[in-house]
């Protein structure tokens, strides 16, 4: 059914038997091709879950479960973020998994929040990681402006600033993200997505010599990938480079094993010997 009128997949029940009828719309309902959401409105067929969970606890989906729609990166989380009024949040139980959350900006009437309304609620309520992830992938994207983001940041105050700061839209992916964050948090200058002749562009380049690729499953599952990856490592030893790939698995999980290699590296300045690389991608690359 389309009236037109949807709000992400959300229409009040007048809305409906206005446009389609009372027993078109009652036959939807049954059919399916129409959700009941409350008393006064239903949802069409296809509407995202997050979305139909917001409305049913009359919010409006923000945080992450927002950006996730605007396809804006996050990280694994699986509650549904809601904003909802006082009033209902006073008088209803929040549903099962999920969770209250606001930010600083007033979102418009909608059940899905904007981008920078969404973003404001990750900083309020998250990590830095997450900050930093949803911040990236925003700049990656160009879904907001240098002035939209530096005002934002600006009301979360110098925690949210130095994030921003710190911000790169050339990684490529969550993985990139963090793992680059920490190795900035830890003082270890990082260039991102840089280019070596007759190797191509690796994700990482710490010092002169140390290459990190980020290798995320969804991006080095298949054969050819492995061969490809294989074929790289071989190319960067020949030229005299150091590289070390890791995984989501090694961030998330086993992060505590992986971090004294790289800091060793680093302490002992293995990463300031080897080639020097004196050309690097302008579009692509950036000295931090």
């Amino acid at each position: 059914m389309d009236t037109g009128i949807d709000d992400h997949g959300i229409v009040t029940r007048k809305a409906a038997v206005r446009w389609k009828g009372r027993r078109s719309v009652e036959r939807a309902l049954l059919s399916g091709d129409l959700l009941p959401v409350d008393r006064g409105r239903v949802a069409l067929r296809g509407t995202p879950a997050t979305i139909l969970t917001a409305a049913r606890a009359r919010g409006t989906l923000t945080c992450l479960s927002a950006l996730k729609l605007h396809d804006v990166w996050t990280l694994d989380d699986s509650q549904v973020h809601l904003n909802r009024s006082r009033g209902v949040r006073d008088g209803r139980r929040l549903p099962a998994g999920t969770v209250d959350c606001r930010g600083r900006l007033v979102g418009r009437e909608s059940v899905l929040e904007p981008v920078d309304v969404a973003l404001s609620a990750v900083l309020a309520c998250h990590d830095r990681e997450n900050g930093i992830v949803a911040l990236d992938s925003i700049i990656r994207q160009g879904l907001l402006t240098t002035d939209e983001l530096e005002r934002l940041t600006t009301r979360h105050g110098s925690a949210a600033m130095r994030l921003l700061a710190r911000a790169d839209g050339c990684v490529d992916s969550p993985l990139e993200s963090v793992l680059r964050h920490r190795l900035l948090m830890l003082g270890v200058r990082v260039r991102t997505q840089v280019v070596i002749p007759e190797l191509g562009r690796v994700d990482m380049l710490l010092g002169e010599s140390l290459i990190i690729e980020a290798d995320g499953f969804e991006f080095h599952s298949g054969k050819d990938s492995f061969r490809s990856d294989r074929r790289r490592d071989r190319e960067a030893l020949r030229q005299g480079f150091q590289s070390i790939r890791v995984t989501w698995a090694d961030v998330f999980n086993d992060w505590n094993a992986v971090l004294p290699v790289l800091l060793e590296i680093v302490r002992t300045r293995r990463h300031r010997r080897g080639p020097v690389l004196e050309h690097g991608d302008p579009e692509r690359s950036r000295r931090i």
